[in-house]
């Protein structure tokens, strides 16, 4: 109980200061900091990047997790390492990485590429976990009856897993919201850039917290339109019978270049890009404050990770 109301205070914590700050400009300037272009436009910018990078890790991370749970493909170390790779690199390095390679990468189409690598980890994840709880049985029931795959994924696949595509994929479109780093580099104008402007160009804090309220005003509206959404009891069997895997025939080929590519995108790119940079200045590398960092790094993501822990099952 303790940590449970613990872990409320600290969560609305950062929501109170900005209620507070926002407040001293007035229900009516606030309504015109709202409306006004400069505010309008990024927010444009915002929500058409997280329609298209949604889009694109549902359906990307989707297609990896079927293809590893449910089918006989020959690549699967790779599609598992093209999959999971990217999550392990922030998306602030991927956007430096891949401006390093390329310097004119930039705007919408780097973002949303960017991006979606970042973020379609997170859907492969949930949906894996969900396609391997799920009894295939039903599944198998439907092609003896002449289903075709596509009907047998509408009608008997689907329903069981779109909770997680639907979790994975709110996910997804928070992590593009609450992004900075990446469209920062990548010169693509988000909401993001347009409240860390709005401080630095007036250190106007109280104009910056009316912004950051009205992202926390969107993000809450995302929250509700996910939990409108349809969802469905996972139907388990104590005991299944072992799957049998789809072949995929001419698709094998496709599968294994399509996996080749995004790993190159999400994951070579960024080690290539951060190897020829470390070797050319290997000379000015301290790796005393290297070795402090990683340790420093390490700590934190152990405390925050058992702070989590204990409050989530509080």
């Amino acid at each position: 109980m303790v940590l449970a109301v613990f872990g409320a205070f600290i969560s609305l914590l950062p929501l109170g200061y900005l209620v507070v700050r926002a407040s001293e400009i007035g229900l009516t300037n606030l309504f015109e900091v709202f409306t006004r272009g400069s505010a309008l436009t990024p927010l444009l910018n915002s929500f058409t990047l997280v329609l298209l990078v949604t889009f694109t890790a549902l359906i990307v991370g989707s297609i990896q997790a079927w293809v590893i749970v449910r089918t006989d493909a020959k690549f699967k170390p790779l599609i598992t390492v093209s999959a999971i790779a990217p999550l392990a690199i922030p998306s602030y390095i991927a956007a430096y990485s891949w401006l390093s390679m390329f310097p004119g990468f930039s705007g919408i189409f780097a973002a949303w590429l960017v991006l979606s690598l970042c973020t379609s980890p997170y859907v492969f994840l949930a949906i894996s976990a969900a396609l391997i709880r799920n009894n295939r049985t039903t599944e198998e029931v439907a092609r003896t009856l002449g289903y075709t795959q596509w009907q047998t994924f509408r009608l008997i696949t689907w329903p069981e897993i779109r909770t997680a595509a639907y979790g994975s994929g709110l996910l997804a479109a928070l992590y593009v919201l609450s992004d900075f780093g990446a469209v920062s580099l990548l010169r693509f104008e988000t909401f993001t850039r347009a409240i860390y402007t709005a401080y630095r160009a007036g250190f106007d804090r109280s104009t910056a917290a009316a912004l950051a309220l009205l992202l926390v005003i969107v993000t809450l509206f995302l929250l509700a339109v996910h939990n409108k959404l349809p969802e469905t009891k996972l139907r388990r069997s104590e005991k299944t019978a072992p799957a049998i895997p789809i072949h995929l025939g001419k698709w094998t080929k496709w599968v294994g270049i399509g996996s080749a590519l995004w790993l190159s995108a999400g994951t070579l790119v960024p080690v290539a890009s951060l190897t020829y940079w470390n070797i050319r200045g290997r000379s000015e590398t301290d790796f005393a404050a290297i070795g402090r960092a990683l340790i420093n790094t390490t700590g934190y993501a152990i405390a925050g990770g058992l702070l989590v822990s204990l409050i989530g099952t509080a």
